[in-house]
């Protein structure tokens, strides 16, 4: 399984900055998606244009909405 850091980092041209700070918001968003009762995708735009998913969150308080 890859981790954020790779995905930024195969998928984007992000800064060292930017790339902490995403870490830092997946880091805090599980009480954010359990008091909101929903599941958090976190979507990046590679330079051609095509979105990728490289961070996802799901309440620990509500099943997810993603059928699989």
């Amino acid at each position: 399984m890859s981790t954020l850091g790779d995905l930024l980092a195969e998928h984007t041209m992000l800064p060292g900055s930017a790339v902490d700070h995403l870490h830092a918001v997946v880091g805090e968003w599980q009480m954010l998606s359990d008091l909101s009762f929903a599941d958090y995708l976190m979507w990046v735009r590679r330079d051609d244009g095509v979105l990728v998913c490289v961070a996802q969150i799901r309440p620990n308080t509500a099943p997810t909405v993603l059928l699989a």
